[in-house]
């Protein structure tokens, strides 16, 4: 309990370094990504090498099919947009950038769950075939539309419609199945509420994102910016919830 609390305070202070470099060095997304993803990930993953492959796989596993389906349908709303240092954007709409925070987040997150939550040393969970199965369905799925019927995958209140299906849903689901491990991700809320805000800060202000659409259900102002109710509520609160949510039922037995 002793070294948890320490690992608590370097997390704390991962957020205070990243946010004073990104400020500092003017820093584009890649490296503000690095930053605040890579440094806590990076001290994680010193305090726990034997669980860096798993939670690398998930990571992967986890990302790709909601990079492609969220980004999309997202920028096709105008959700949000990232100004990107490539010439070319996948299908047309999501920058390479939006690969990095996926990848980014989705790792630092795993190592987080392993660190704090589990004990299971399986690299993939019995129930991963299911999440395997079904996420890349449904981007096969995807691409059918995105290629025949593009007009499907435009829909008003993207961000909205996006959250309640793969935030809200699984979340509520999962407080029926598990309760007590859901209020213990709850726990988590005051640190990730404090990590995501300041990316948030600091990524407006150094215009690495902007939320150009109209179809919010309103809008939030704290800590000098502007931001849709909607990334506070799914972005900032809840993104961990339901990251742990997906990979305590997928992948710890």
């Amino acid at each position: 309990m002793k070294n948890k609390k320490v690992d608590i305070f370097i997390l704390f202070l991962c957020i205070a370094l990243s946010t004073f470099l990104v400020f500092r060095l003017s820093a584009n997304l890649i490296l503000s990504t690095a930053l605040f993803f890579g440094l806590p990930a990076l001290w994680l993953s010193i305090r726990m090498p034997q669980r860096i492959l798993k939670s690398a796989i998930f990571a992967i596993l986890f990302s790709i099919p909601f990079l492609f389906i969220i980004d999309h349908i997202a920028a096709l709303d105008g959700a949000w947009h990232v100004p990107t240092q490539f010439p070319f954007r996948l299908l047309g709409t999501i920058s390479l950038e939006d690969l990095f925070i996926g990848l980014g987040l989705a790792y630092f997150m795993a190592i987080f769950y392993e660190y704090f939550f589990s004990s299971q040393k399986r690299i993939l969970g019995k129930k991963m075939k299911y999440f395997i199965g079904g996420a890349y369905c449904a981007l096969l799925l995807f691409f059918i539309f995105f290629f025949f019927t593009p007009s499907l995958l435009y829909i008003p209140y993207a961000y909205m419609t996006l959250g309640i299906v793969l935030f809200i849903i699984p979340i509520t689901l999962f407080l029926f199945r598990s309760p007590q491990s859901l209020f213990q991700f709850f726990k988590t809320i005051p640190y990730f509420f404090i990590f995501f805000m300041a990316y948030e800060v600091v990524g407006l202000r150094l215009g690495h994102w902007s939320f150009p659409g109209e179809h919010f259900i309103g809008w939030v102002s704290m800590f000098g910016i502007t931001i849709p109710f909607e990334e506070l509520l799914f972005w900032i609160i809840l993104s961990p919830i339901a990251f742990f949510s997906y990979y305590e039922f997928f992948n710890n037995d």
